[in-house]
């Protein structure tokens, strides 16, 4: 359960939940705009996103982004995560308000984890997403009435367009102040689950829910208690024979069952046999077995072209300006070696620095539009069958194009992999890859030894050979990985199962911040070396 904490200076603390593609990154950003952090959660290395808004003017409020999942039995480090805040389980972060976004196009699977979060009896707040995809599939919701069969807030809101915010704003309050209340009944019978092991945990832990409980019969060891209650609980179990394998399970088909006969009463849905989607339409071409690979490399041929055509003209202008400075201060200062010092060392190195950032940004920008639209995955979904080949599977490929921009995060976002062996295959062939501090020295040679010259009057010969050393460095570590996956004896089962995000319209308004996000690591992680290299250089 939550433990909940005095309102500091007004400010309240929501936690962000939901499942993987549920619009909660959407709706994280358009709360929090350009006002984040992005750092670690403590002990364990998973993204950690916090940001701030304010709900009103007198209420201001810290957003965590907790990791995606799918229901409260959670499997990888991340999931983990996302559990222990809600069970009240962690230290460090606690919260107010629970926000659960749901996908409204996907709404019974969506509901499975809501109505467990519903469950712990904690203030939640229900943000439907993608309404205007589940109109497009001919999906009609009647909120007020799904509202009421939950018995907590449902607001319908499109982050991308900014509609509902206020609304939801306003619930997220009124449910702070406890204008709502969470509902009496729980949405199914959890004591029947394990009646008289449940009321043996509510003896030890009287302010927990009837579904928390189950949670502390389940996962206890994972949990903040002391030696006394682990043991107590353990035998618990031991003398109710309780088992948690049959609990979930029949926990998991009571909640699909009564969430059936919610959306027969809430939820308009068309014949499913009636003309398929655009994204249908859209992925018999770029999922086809050919085609589909003909278009991925087209799409990674345009990406490194433009790489080099965008920021050719900015390049140009940091150029000249550098050129302009230097000659200016040349003339202005005396000449000895204070003034070689600053000209030739110091101006020169933060003119190698600032003549990447162009490159930098429209890589990442690229990058960033790329996901959004949701062709990312499909290159996961493509790719599966040669990463199978060498050892790994198609869920390896985030972190590998990950590794194009830098190998810290990239290895950190294998944690997604459930198999072992293919997670560890991951880790060491990520390094492999070019990643952005790569890309200046890139730029140079390819400066310096490849002419300006096209092919058939519009393919650069400079972008082909970049495109060559990235892929380069991609051959390179499928190799090392098909050598690899004998030595490394891990023998378990691998599968491989990616939901495929439908195809939307970028969010402009995230690229900017992203590009800048990533310009500035570059330029203070990687500014520094190339800063010191060029004094270095200048002294001898």
């Amino acid at each position: 359960m939550l433990t909940y904490h005095k309102l500091k200076n007004n400010k309240l603390h929501i936690a962000l939940v939901g499942n993987p593609n549920s619009g909660k990154s959407s709706l994280f950003n358009c709360l929090t705009g350009l006002n984040q952090q992005v750092g670690n959660f403590p002990g364990v290395t998973v993204d950690k996103k916090t940001g701030s808004t304010s709900l009103s003017a007198s209420m201001n409020a810290e957003v965590i982004d907790l990791p995606g999942t799918y229901s409260l039995y959670p499997r990888r480090e991340d999931e983990w995560v996302s559990y222990k805040v809600l069970l009240g389980q962690d230290k460090e972060l606690k919260a107010d308000v629970v926000v659960a976004v749901a996908d409204a196009s996907n709404l019974k699977r969506n509901l499975l984890f809501c109505t467990q979060i519903i469950d712990l009896k904690v203030p939640v707040v229900i943000a439907l997403t993608m309404m205007d995809m589940a109109k497009r599939k001919g999906i009609k919701i009647d909120i007020a009435a799904l509202e009421r069969e939950l018995g907590v807030p449902v607001i319908a809101v499109n982050p991308r367009k900014n509609k509902g915010i206020p609304q939801l704003k306003k619930a997220i309050e009124q449910t702070a102040q406890h204008l709502y209340h969470s509902p009496v009944r729980d949405f199914i019978d959890n004591k029947a689950l394990a009646e008289t092991s449940i009321s043996a945990v509510k003896e030890q832990f009287p302010q927990l829910s009837d579904y928390t409980a189950i949670h502390y019969l389940i996962n206890h060891e994972s949990f903040d208690l002391n030696e006394t209650m682990q043991k107590t609980i353990e035998n618990i179990e031991l003398k109710n024979k309780f088992n948690p394998t049959k609990t979930q399970a029949e926990e998991i088909l009571q909640r699909y069952s009564r969430i059936r006969h919610i959306m027969q009463q809430t939820v308009s849905e068309p014949d499913p046999l009636k003309k398929s989607l655009f994204t249908e339409k859209l992925d018999n071409l770029l999922l086809h077995r050919v085609w589909g690979y003909v278009i991925l490399i087209g799409v990674l041929f345009l990406l490194f072209q433009s790489v080099f055509w965008l920021a050719q003209f900015p390049m140009d202008w940091i150029e000249l300006g550098f050129a302009k400075l230097s000659q200016g201060l040349s003339a202005a200062l005396p000449d000895n070696r204070w003034t070689d010092l600053l000209i030739n060392g110091v101006i020169a190195g933060i003119g190698g620095i600032l003549i990447f950032v162009p490159q930098i940004m429209i890589l990442f920008g690229l990058i960033t539009l790329l996901e959004d639209t949701g062709y990312m995955a499909r290159i996961s979904f493509l790719s599966d069958r040669l990463m199978r080949s060498v050892g790994l599977n198609g869920k390896s490929v985030m972190p590998m194009i990950s590794g194009f921009a830098c190998a810290v995060p990239a290895i950190m976002s294998a944690r997604n992999i459930e198999n072992k062996k293919e997670r560890l295959l991951t880790i060491l062939i990520t390094p492999l890859m070019s990643c952005s501090a790569r890309l200046p020295v890139y730029t140079i040679l390819i400066g310096l030894v490849i002419p300006k010259t096209y092919l058939l009057g519009f393919l650069g010969v400079q972008g082909l050979v970049m495109m060559g050393l990235y892929l380069l460095g991609l051959v390179m570590a499928l190799i090392v990985s098909y050598v690899a996956k004998w030595f490394i004896k891990i023998n378990e089962k691998s599968f491989f199962i990616l939901e495929l995000p439908t195809y939307r319209s970028p969010r402009w308004g995230n690229v900017l911040p992203t590009m800048i996000s990533k310009a500035r690591i570059f330029v203070m992680d990687a500014g520094k070396v190339i800063m010191i290299i060029s004094l270095v250089l200048w002294a001898l």
